[in-house]
């Protein structure tokens, strides 16, 4: 899409700048038309190659930059030994356990 909107860009300036100047030496009709067609044509070519390349080398350029990170398998499931150590150090509250719950409140 680059390469189009560069050649159209590219050859609508060029038309229109052959056109002023083709109006200002009092040239005739068809020599305006012929000159503003040509001049479109060629430079819509021509900004359509460099268009090619310059994308084709900003391409190459921002996949040399992109950062290479390293591939890390992440496992869900906890190893055996985890989970023993985690229920038997969880013990859920009782009602002896509640009465030894002291709430401390700074004001």
């Amino acid at each position: 899409m680059f390469k189009l909107r560069f050649a159209l860009l590219l050859s609508l300036i060029v038309g229109f700048i052959t056109l002023i100047m083709s109006i200002l030496h009092d040239l005739r009709i068809d020599t305006i038309i012929y000159r503003v067609s040509i001049s479109i044509i060629v430079f819509a070519a021509v900004g359509f190659g460099v268009g090619y390349f310059t994308d084709s080398f900003l391409n190459k350029v921002t996949a040399e930059q992109k950062p290479q990170g390293q591939i890390i398998d992440i496992k869900n499931e906890p190893e055996d030994s985890a989970i023993q150590a985690a229920s038997e150090s969880f013990r859920p509250l009782d009602q002896n356990d509640l009465q030894h719950v002291t709430r401390s409140s700074r004001s």
